[in-house]
């Protein structure tokens, strides 16, 4: 398959140049779902036959250099620095190939992830700092905590209205926070022994995880209410997996997209052992499934899947962070992270851009998040 290039400036800020192919693209379709009574302790159920190694026949399109995607999408890719202290965030500007580095004023000691919170950005790492418009404000310090499993599933999640949920430490609890000047908002909630946050909902309610893998929402009093027994990987914006198991131990892998639904994926574990993993498409049905040979995305709407992409996928950094495949703002395609640097597909499997693997990087993944947040100083 040809692959676009995307060649990395030798400065940070300096466009990037993008050189394409034309051809033609094309769909693999599997079974269509096939859809149980609901009931009250048993939620419709989509099942989805996923065909490992079945890869569609896909070519890239020509496209404009400064336009990846063909339209604009606004899209932003966060990344790890590729070297030196953690005081700095990269942040990619898709739609005209320019790097931006980001000075976070504080060595934040490790990178789990970057979220949005309105017009800013957070990094969540040793130090959550929050960034907009090339001025930083540390949220949280961290507490004199040294280590990542202090908060197993990072110490950041989205709230309502440019506010973030933190993690804090001595006493374990909760709060809610203003990024864009680290106030803290409202009265904190203690949270169990063994607790830690897990995500969010769509509104911005927080939801924690208990130490038996119950998980909750938490309601604006206070109030807990269980969201499900056990999920796979923290809530995004409601949104989780989970892997349902029968009376002979046969394992599938369902993916929660609309509210009373579960989607199922397939097996939970692929053919050479490996639990497959879940991203969401944050804006659409899309759900991309992660084995140890590729990605293939599914339509959660329709049971249909609709690409599946083949390679090795980097797996450095936290595994409780979620695979290194993010979808892309404006529904306009997705970004992959493998063993040679980072590549851009379209929803449909074809390749549209590939950026270097550069090397050396500070303790994390290799992507951090996705947005659309134009956080670097204006001109």
């Amino acid at each position: 398959m040809p692959v676009g290039l995307l060649a990395l400036g030798a400065l940070l800020g300096s466009a990037v140049t993008l050189v394409v192919t034309g051809g033609d693209s094309g769909t693999t379709a599997v079974t269509a779902p096939t859809t149980s009574p609901a009931t009250a302790t048993n939620p419709t159920t989509n099942a989805t036959t996923i065909a490992e190694g079945t890869a569609p026949v896909t070519e890239p399109v020509s496209v404009a250099p400064s336009l990846p995607f063909d339209r604009p999408s606004r899209a932003v890719v966060y990344l790890t620095p590729s070297s030196g202290a953690p005081t700095k965030l990269l942040a990619y500007e898709v739609d005209t190939g320019v790097m931006h580095e980001i000075d976070l004023g504080v060595d934040v000691g490790w990178y789990v992830r970057a979220v949005e919170a309105g017009p800013q950005v957070v990094v969540d790492g040793g130090q959550v700092v929050s960034v907009h418009d090339g001025a930083a404000v540390v949220v949280d310090d961290g507490g004199g905590r040294s280590g990542f499993s202090d908060a197993p599933a990072g110490r950041v999640a989205p709230g309502p209205a440019g506010t973030v949920w933190v993690r804090r430490f001595d006493p374990d609890e909760v709060e809610q926070v203003d990024v864009a000047t680290g106030t803290t908002l409202g009265v904190p909630w203690a949270l169990p022994r063994g607790s830690d946050l897990f995500g969010s909902m769509g509104d911005g309610r927080a939801v924690v995880r208990a130490g038996d893998g119950s998980v909750y929402v938490v309601e604006p009093d206070g109030s807990r209410t269980l969201l499900t027994a056990g999920a796979e990987s923290p809530v995004e914006a409601g949104r989780f997996a989970e892997v349902r198991c029968n009376e002979l131990q046969q394992c599938s892998l369902f993916a929660h997209v609309s509210s009373g639904q579960a989607d199922e994926l397939g097996p939970a574990v692929d053919d050479n052992g490996q639990r497959r993993a879940v991203r969401f498409q944050p804006d659409g049905t899309l759900v991309a499934v992660v084995d140890s040979t590729g990605v293939t995305i599914v339509d959660t709407a329709t049971g249909v899947q609709q690409a599946r992409i083949d390679g090795q996928l980097d797996v450095s950094g936290f595994a409780t962070t979620g695979p290194q495949v993010y979808f892309l703002p404006s529904k306009v395609g997705i970004v992959v992270a493998t063993v040679d640097g980072l590549t851009l597909y379209d929803l449909y499997g074809t390749v549209v851009g590939h950026i270097g693997q550069q090397g050396g990087g500070a303790p994390g993944p290799a992507i951090l998040g996705v947005g659309s947040a134009h956080v670097w100083p204006t001109p």
